[in-house]
């Protein structure tokens, strides 16, 4: 049982070194939840809940929502000082707040439908 949690504990560091090995050794895993040993399993289960980045990771993200994101996480400037004078400025100004990451993700899937949309329309 010593062992075979060992190997767990090796698969785990090891697909957080290189994501690609969480392709190579998923079936290891998924054999081991099958372990007669409670603790085995248990040790499984939290190996995958750690190792949950590394899948996302390999999940296909398309390139321009990839863009998008990366757009909007990144921090902004240093706002500039208000003046006294300056008027408040209307929805979606500096001080607005910045879209969520389902907003975004949701946005650029309904483009991505409307494109595919389009496109059908156009073969037919």
């Amino acid at each position: 049982m010593e062992v075979r949690k060992f190997v767990i504990g090796f698969i785990e560091e090891a697909c957080k070194r290189d994501n690609e090995l969480l392709l190579k050794l998923i079936a290891n895993l998924n054999m081991l939840l099958k372990d007669e040993s409670v603790n085995v399993v248990k040790k499984v289960i939290l190996t995958m809940t750690h190792l949950y980045k590394v899948a996302l990771q390999q999940a296909h993200v398309p390139r321009s929502v990839m863009t998008v994101l990366e757009a909007n996480l990144k921090p902004d400037p240093e706002p500039p000082e208000p003046k006294e004078h300056d008027e408040p400025e209307p929805h979606g100004g500096v001080g607005a707040p910045r879209a969520t990451l389902p907003d975004i993700m949701a946005a650029q899937l309904e483009q991505e439908k409307e494109l595919k949309r389009q496109l059908e329309e156009e073969h037919q």
